[in-house]
């Protein structure tokens, strides 16, 4: 039913009146999957700022054999990772 233009970022959708039925619907779903993107970029960048983190810390262990960062400092790190993940689960069966 709908005419979709996507254009500097506008999503502009007209449709016929006689259609209004099916542009609610439709309208919804486009909504809803333009907020599933946004969510699922917004994961996607704070899993890659935990890779940028730690990238260095398993390359450190494989040629040194330890880690030179304290026990508290690799903790926090851990924590963070876990709670990363743990928001992405939490969120996953609305993606």
């Amino acid at each position: 039913g709908e005419t979709f233009r996507f254009h500097n970022d506008v999503v502009t959708m007209t449709a016929k009146p006689e259609e209004q039925t099916e542009t609610i619907l439709e309208r919804l779903a486009v909504s809803h999957a333009l907020a599933q993107s946004v969510r699922l970029c917004g994961f996607e960048e704070s899993i890659q700022a935990t890779i940028t983190a730690t990238r260095h810390l398993p390359r450190e262990l494989a040629i040194k054999g330890s880690i030179s960062a304290s026990r508290r400092s690799i903790s926090q790190k851990l924590g963070r990772l876990f709670q990363t993940r743990h928001e992405v689960y939490l969120h996953s069966d609305m993606l």
